[in-house]
């Protein structure tokens, strides 16, 4: 066998240990799963707020908050995975076919443990470092960029963590308190969700 087609069987052995590394599931925590479905939903309506105002008031509203560098390590070392994994990917399964709509009524009826593929964790790791980027540049106002990565936050959560959270959870953080929140809206303060997690 020459060089060339060891190298090849040598990385495509590589891509398949990749394959199955990203593929495999890490069990979560409730009171994480609930934390972190609440805190992308805050993300997800901070920007759409941020649309009327100045992205600068955007800033200071996060200045004090959770930092999503904190999150992004936290789940990293729940999960045992590399940072550097981060840049490879972000994918996940966007379908809500009849069999998944099938397994978030099992899981909410059965309320068994639930899980996230390391490819859903790296993914959701990686949208939360675009939006740290994005929270320490000097955009002026709200941008395509940031619609962009509101609506990927929005379908990740969606798509991924809410199917796996009990009715009255996804109820709970529907109400998140957010940015330029209207002030007649009932919220719940992230501390409730963030308490007992260790960032």
């Amino acid at each position: 066998m020459n060089a060339r087609a060891i190298s090849g069987r040598i990385f495509a052995n590589a891509d398949q240990d990749f394959a199955l590394s990203m593929n495999r599931k890490t069990i979560i925590e409730r009171d994480t799963l609930v934390f972190l479905y609440a805190y992308l939903r805050q993300i997800d309506l901070s920007l759409d707020r941020c649309r009327w105002t100045s992205w600068a008031e955007l800033q200071h509203y996060y200045h004090d908050k959770i930092n999503p560098a904190r999150v992004i390590n936290y789940l990293l070392k729940y999960a045992h995975l590399n940072l550097d994994t981060i840049e490879w990917l972000c994918s996940y399964d966007e379908e809500t076919s009849w069999l998944r709509r099938l397994g978030c009524f099992l899981f909410r009826t059965v309320n068994g443990p639930a899980s996230l593929a390391h490819s859903e964790i790296l993914c959701c790791c990686k949208l939360l470092s675009i939006f740290d980027e994005y929270l320490k540049s000097d955009f002026q106002s709200y941008n395509l960029e940031v619609e962009k990565l509101r609506i990927d936050i929005a379908k990740f959560y969606s798509n991924v963590l809410e199917c796996k959270l009990r009715r009255k959870d996804s109820d709970k953080a529907m109400r998140i308190e957010h940015y330029f929140q209207k002030s007649i809206l009932k919220t719940t303060p992230m501390e409730e969700f963030s308490r007992g997690i260790y960032l």
